[in-house]
């Protein structure tokens, strides 16, 4: 009888993964059950492989249950050093996949400040969502209304990582470019974010000129250019694709305030087709609707921290060192969290005035609420099972007792300090309790 290839590839990569010294007994042991598997199985062939896919796990035990090297890295990973580093180490990956745009682009404070920039939009009656506005209205700002110096439509794009803006938007917005220009002479013209240049275009300076997306690029824009949470690889500067409505941007006239320009923004709207009832324009500066996550989330991650590391000392406080490990861990967890938050959730912490985004409230929500109670959490649970002394992980959890017979004997789990400094019992129940037993006071 022949044993089927994929059995055969699987037994092999399995016994290449048994420890050299144990190797040809492991394989004489499944040689001799597959035989018997032929023997007693017939057109079963799936059957065999799933049979001898097992044959990985029990190899991959032996594997890590063999030799004091795999034992020692086994114990060095329930060392506190190992805890802290992994916590660092995921604080660099979030620190390297995000480099910090967001939290640099606060630090830089809001180019918007003071700039008499605005988005207008629509409410409708009864419900106050905010929606766009036709094409036509904008248009009509733009040439008529006097407290305005323009507007300008933008929407996203059926295309991913594409966006459409009117030709005077980044003039509106005051924008330079890095290479090239903004200012188009010719409609369609295409602009690039200053990344799709680097990643796309390897920081290519002759770009200017290459067609994207059907449309003639003029220009990059700056490496720190942002607008709300618009972050598309490629501008398509043109006029709007169509009459749907659309959010729009004005600048206001200095010394205009927004509730003026909304007050003559609505009359003039009422003078153009098509007229919704009941709906009113909204003028809403933009430094009003920018996310700032770094400086909403930052009082309440110090406060946390603060609370957390307090609490720590309170409890621990006659072992220093079990006190400042949990504190470490608190700020190492909380950190990173509030990283992950603001470089990957601040996009949805943006008002978007003219779209809503209904996964939003739960992605926030799970990462501005759940988050830092996870880690927390984590802490707290890492902490409870971990040597009073050296700070290691315990391990050999014995059970014992019965939950029916709580009443009268005890049951819970009892985990000892591989460096023997002493055990861990956790009682379980209604009433759950952690008593620590040292075993060698000299140490």
């Amino acid at each position: 009888m022949r044993v089927p290839i994929e059995s055969r590839v699987l037994l092999a990569v399995a016994s290449a993964l048994v420890p050299r010294d144990e190797r040809a007994d492991w394989r004489r042991e499944w040689d001799a059950e597959i035989w018997w598997w032929l023997g007693s199985h017939t057109g079963e062939r799936l059957r065999l492989a799933v049979h001898c896919a097992g044959a990985l796990k029990d190899a991959a035990y032996l594997r890590a249950n063999h030799g004091d090297a795999i034992a020692t890295l086994r114990r060095a990973a329930g060392s506190p050093g190992a805890c802290l580093a992994g916590l660092a180490l995921l604080l660099a990956a979030v620190v390297a996949a995000s480099g910090l745009t967001e939290t640099r682009r606060v630090l830089r404070g809001d180019p918007f400040a003071g700039a008499h920039l605005a988005v207008l939009s629509q409410t409708l009656p009864f419900m106050g969502a905010h929606l766009g506005v036709p094409p036509a209205k904008v248009a009509d700002w733009d040439l008529r209304a006097q407290s305005l110096e323009g507007a300008a439509t933008y929407s996203r794009t059926r295309r991913s990582g594409v966006a459409q803006a009117s030709p005077k938007f980044f003039t509106l917005l005051g924008t330079h470019a890095a290479i090239g220009t903004l200012s188009v002479s010719d409609m369609p013209a295409a602009v690039l974010s200053y990344e799709c240049w680097q990643r796309k275009f390897h920081a290519d300076p002759a770009v200017v000129g290459r067609t994207v997306d059907s449309a003639p690029v003029i220009g990059v824009l700056p490496r720190d250019f942002w607008f709300l949470d618009l972050r598309p690889e490629v501008w398509i500067l043109g006029p709007p694709a169509s009459d749907a409505p659309s959010p729009a941007l004005a600048r206001l006239k200095p010394g205009v305030k927004p509730a003026d320009a909304q007050t003559e923004l609505r009359v003039l709207a009422a003078q153009v087709k098509p007229v919704s009832r009941g709906s009113a324009v909204v003028v809403e500066p933009v430094e009003r609707l920018s996310a700032r996550p770094l400086s909403a989330l930052g009082l309440p991650w110090l406060v946390l921290v603060c609370c957390a590391t307090a609490a720590a000392v309170v409890r621990f406080r006659r072992a220093p060192g079990f006190a400042v490990f949990l504190a470490a861990k608190v700020v190492l967890s909380l950190t990173l969290v509030l990283l992950a938050t603001v470089e990957f959730g601040s996009s949805w912490m943006t008002i978007n005035s003219g779209e809503t985004n209904l996964a939003a409230g739960v992605v926030s929500l799970w990462l501005f609420l759940a988050g830092p109670g996870a880690a927390l959490y984590w802490c707290w649970r890492d902490q409870r099972r971990r040597c009073r002394t050296c700070l290691h992980r315990l391990e050999m959890p014995v059970y014992f007792g019965e939950g029916a017979r709580m009443l009268l004997e005890h049951a819970g789990t009892e985990l000892v300090c591989p460096q023997g400094h002493g055990s861990l019992f956790t009682a379980d129940g209604a009433d759950p309790a952690t008593q620590w037993y040292p075993l060698f006071a000299g140490k």
